[in-house]
């Protein structure tokens, strides 16, 4: 943890509890993924009590069809860690349930929820804003267009359209059907949007390294902004 609090940060506020709490929220449609459709968003919320009242609250929420079960993971992990917490200072207990925690998803997720509660925290104890504390805001992020493993024709005529709605970047869900067909997909768009518009794509970890390096090789060409992950987080 880099945060500071800023002047005044004495260094003595300490754990006193973490709660955690899983949470379903229906869609209004089923989001589409690789290996299935998901009707539900899944989350886990983390709270750090301390000893001088301040309460900061985080999120370690998995996304996909099977999150459900990886709140399960993240949970079990809190159930096992929290307890080495208790006493500490917010900033400390990062460190050390970080190092404690697995480097596998449900650990990275726990450190997720860990790190933006103690920034919660250090936030309130500053009474500064966390974007301050974070380096300042900014006035305008850029949002892209997610178009979730469409055909290609599809993927064009949608990519259009939320070009012309004013989103400035679309972003293409691959790697759940035959390479060619997404970098069809891909060069179908690419065509119909042009190369003034950002394009982005994500592999949902579903290839292999070799596949990935053949499919990257291929659409090199279409000058994509980045390919999001594109193997599995684990075997990188």
């Amino acid at each position: 943890m880099w945060l500071d609090a800023g002047p005044g940060h004495n260094g003595r506020m300490k754990i006193t509890k973490l709660e955690w709490r899983g949470v379903q929220v229906p869609l209004r449609s089923a989001s589409p993924w690789p290996h299935g459709r998901s009707k539900d968003r899944y989350g886990l919320l983390l709270w750090i009590f301390t000893d001088e009242g301040f309460v900061g609250v985080g999120e370690a929420s998995p996304v996909g069809p099977s999150s459900g079960d990886g709140i399960s993971e993240v949970a079990s992990l809190l159930h096992d860690l929290a307890p080495s917490a208790l006493g500490m200072s917010p900033t400390l207990a990062f460190d050390v349930l970080s190092s404690l925690a697995p480097h596998t998803t449900a650990g990275n997720l726990l450190r997720l929820g860990l790190d933006t509660a103690t920034v919660d925290l250090l936030g309130q104890q500053a009474i500064r804003p966390v974007a301050d504390l974070l380096g300042g805001v900014i006035d305008w992020v850029p949002m892209n267009a997610s178009l979730d493993f469409l055909e290609p024709a599809e993927a064009a005529a949608k990519a259009v359209e939320a070009v012309a709605g004013g989103y400035p970047c679309v972003k293409l869900s691959l790697g759940s059907r035959d390479p060619d067909v997404d970098v069809e997909v891909v060069r179908r768009v690419r065509e119909a949007i042009g190369y003034d518009v950002s394009l982005r794509a994500d592999g949902d970890e579903i290839w292999t390294a070799e596949q990935a390096i053949e499919v990257l090789r291929r659409l090199e060409p279409y000058d994509l902004e980045f390919v999001e992950q594109p193997v599995i987080a684990e075997d990188l």
